[in-house]
């Protein structure tokens, strides 16, 4: 190994591959310390295995960050089209969906963990397993890596460890710590893109019900935001991508919050009102709510309004009518926590934006540290959002590094 490597790069996931493979075709000596055995294991589990590596249209409205302009800058760095060229030129099959979201034909993220090895090695970079760093240090122009595998020094270092979100895959918040070190302050991390818990059993009776729904967050007794797409009911709450993205935004808001929840946000509640109300049918409460929305749903929300049954819907009292409404089309999900960090596919917060240089990712704070992935103060949502910005911010951080060398 050289005494003095070119650029160090902390972490073998997403950012710190691809930005190894832009470093090292320029006849740069990289190294690669990764603290797991196996590198970007988060990359395997990403999509439900099936990595949803980007989206055909990505724009700064699709994330969250203290700091848009360094966002729109970066991203125009490696758009959407760039990632997919990459991936296609080595080898990789890809397919793009409807909603714009772009998958591996064959549906194994394997494939992206072995497209970005071989070109991080490819073009020269070593990549070294199992070896944790454990301090950095900069001294006379030099930074002095400590890892499990030795003391390492570099002439950059580029920090690309993720955040805190699955801990199983190696995400310790290192690249905070290092962060720390060096001056920076964070906005604080929490869990993104997570699952809702609820305190309310009765909803695991409606487990593997799927239903587009439209999410109100409230915060002090104002509607503080508001989020649409898919919602899945599972035993100890609620998923799907609308219910992971309103989890980051629970994680955020003040404590005196809820989640409510529209369950037919495509009709609305007059329309329903007059189905309830139709004199022409003699059908009970729980079969024509049944001709609205799924029979499971309509049983629960029988059961939830406590009301008789009994007899034709368009004879019910206003006020039980009312309530059926309300729990209809602003259900309270009885909101108690989210699923941390444990289950957060991202963590939110991180080193802010602001205190790096423009486009390149330096650090304002210590000239030849740099920054990439979800280390940073960028949160994107459902969609491949995500590991395009993984991709753009590596390559940005990596040629950040080869101008500041020249």
């Amino acid at each position: 190994m050289p005494d003095i490597w070119d650029a160090i790069i902390v972490g073998a996931g997403a950012a710190g591959l691809i930005a190894a493979a832009e470093l090292g075709g320029k006849d740069r000596r990289v190294l690669v310390l990764e603290g797991q055995k196996r590198p970007a294991r988060k990359l395997l589990i990403t999509g439900g295995g099936r990595c949803n590596l980007t989206n055909a249209s990505v724009g700064a409205e699709d994330y969250t960050t203290r700091d848009p302009r360094t966002l729109r800058h970066v991203l125009q760095v490696f758009p959407p089209q760039k990632a997919v060229s990459f991936f296609e030129r080595a080898g990789v099959a890809l397919v793009c969906e409807e909603d714009g979201k772009y998958f591996t034909a064959d549906g194994r993220a394997g494939q992206i963990v072995d497209a970005l090895m071989n070109a991080a090695v490819g073009a020269g970079a070593r990549v070294l397993c199992e070896a944790p760093v454990l301090d950095i240090s900069f001294q006379a122009g030099i930074f002095h890596v400590r890892a499990g595998a030795g003391v390492f020094s570099a002439r950059a270092v580029l920090v690309g460890t993720g955040g805190l979100s699955y801990p199983s895959t190696g995400s310790t918040g290192a690249g905070f710590e290092i962060a720390r070190r060096f001056g920076h302050t964070l906005v604080a991390p929490a869990p993104g893109l997570v699952p809702l818990l609820t305190r309310d059993k009765a909803y695991a009776m409606l487990a593997g019900l799927t239903l587009s729904v439209r999410l109100s967050l409230w915060s002090g007794g104002k509607k503080t935001g508001e989020r649409s797409g898919s919602f899945l009911f599972t035993h100890e709450g609620f998923s799907g991508p609308v219910a992971l993205e309103m989890g980051g935004d629970w994680e955020r808001a003040s404590r005196d919050r809820k989640v409510t929840a529209d369950l037919v946000p495509a009709i609305p509640s007059d329309e329903i009102e007059r189905v309830l109300m139709d004199d022409a049918s003699r059908a009970g409460i729980f079969a024509r709510l049944s001709g609205v929305i799924p029979r499971r749903l309509a049983g629960f929300l029988v059961e939830q309004a406590r009301i008789n049954v009994e007899g034709p819907a368009n004879l019910l009292r206003r006020e039980d009518r009312k309530r059926v409404l309300g729990l209809l089309k602003e259900q309270d999900l009885s909101v108690r926590a989210t699923a941390g960090f444990d289950k957060a596919e991202i963590t939110t917060g991180g080193v802010d934006l602001r205190e790096l240089h423009g486009a390149t990712l330096e650090s304002r704070k210590q000239s030849g540290l740099f920054f990439a992935g979800e280390v940073l103060d960028v949160a994107g949502r459902v969609g491949g959002f995500n590991l395009q910005w993984a991709w753009a911010s590596g390559v940005a951080a990596a040629q950040g590094i080869l101008r500041s060398k020249k």
